[in-house]
């Protein structure tokens, strides 16, 4: 009876730990490295020190735990390019990653396999270039946010049909389709800041122009309902810190302190720095916060200009909000 109990105990334990794997191939690539990136709380950016790399020998393939607690997405990086992931807690996945030239090609095994593969095909512009794009064929910011809302809907209609046919889970959807909807969000409001911006280009500057018009400075504060900025599942989406520092650094902290008089240029960059940091601790709270003052040193940090701010506000960071170490480069 014992033997027997062992056997069971085993067998299942073994189940749970294959089910619990991500396996990774690579092939093409130069680099020999590759590493996984779990996400902490939800938010699922690289710069978290939560994740560990393993050497690729090219042969059999590496094994992750995937110790996720609830369906998010994780990141693998290799050649420097991020894959990104959906897991969903003790089911397991098959990566397969394929280099040639410059092109990349993710084939994915397991749950939501070809809605993560279809995640990962092409590279999508930066948002701020999207946002020139939209204003180089139009300059009236109606048609802008039809044409930006029909795009968004383009954008959407793949995971519509995967999910209709039942070949990514509602989880995956949910979650695609939150960092979708603020990818635009953070397009249509680079739209209105982009414009604002050319007040301040030297006059000789092509793009330069004297007024902001009447539309664009009426519609501003509307961009930001279009995608909730307090909300903490808001947040896990991938372009929400750029969203959320756009709002602060050129709507908040420039265009209405300039429209009430008290705007004061910042002397230096870490008195900016400090500025920003200062900026996201009054208008946001909780986890939200947390989040954007974590990667606004980090950003910073990255930069590599050694500002002896980053310390202090590092300092502050850790002192005021227990974080998880943050993994400088």
């Amino acid at each position: 009876m014992k033997k027997l109990a062992l056997v069971i105990c085993l067998t299942l334990s073994g189940q749970m730990l294959f089910a619990q794997q991500i396996s990774v191939k690579v092939h093409g690539g130069t680099d020999s490295v590759v590493r996984i990136s779990y996400p902490v709380e939800g938010f699922h950016y690289t710069y978290w020190d939560n994740g560990k790399s393993e050497k690729y020998d090219g042969s059999t393939a590496l094994t992750f735990e995937n110790t996720l607690k609830s369906p998010g997405f994780l990141f693998l990086v290799n050649n420097g390019k991020p894959v990104k992931v959906f897991a969903e807690p003790e089911k397991d996945l098959e990566i397969d990653i394929s280099y040639s030239g410059k092109s990349r090609v993710v084939k994915v095994k397991g749950a939501n396999a070809e809605g993560i593969e279809l995640l990962n095909a092409g590279v999508r512009p930066f948002y701020q270039g999207l946002a020139y794009e939209y204003l180089k064929k139009d300059s009236v910011l109606v048609n802008l946010n039809r044409a930006i809302s029909a795009d968004l809907r383009k954008a959407i209609v793949p995971y519509d049909s995967l999910l209709k046919l039942k070949k990514i889970s509602s989880g995956f959807y949910r979650a695609v389709e939150r960092d979708i909807r603020c990818c635009y969000a953070s397009v249509n409001a680079a739209v209105v800041f982009l414009d604002y911006n050319r007040l301040f280009l030297n006059v000789k500057h092509p793009l330069f122009k004297k007024t902001f018009p009447a539309e664009f400075e009426a519609g501003w504060p509307d961009v930001y309902k279009q995608f909730p900025l307090s909300d903490q599942s808001a947040a896990l989406a991938e372009d929400f810190y750029f969203y959320a520092k756009d709002y602060m650094v050129w709507y908040k902290l420039l265009y209405l302190e300039k429209k009430a008089g008290i705007y004061k240029a910042p002397a230096n960059d870490d008195e900016n720095l400090r500025r920003n940091y200062e900026g996201f601790t009054r208008l946001f709270d909780g986890k939200v916060r947390e989040f954007l003052l974590a990667r606004l040193i980090f950003d910073g940090a990255s930069e590599m200009r050694y500002q002896k701010e980053l310390v202090i506000l590092y300092g502050r960071l850790q002192r005021h909000i227990p974080i998880v170490n943050l993994r400088f480069f």
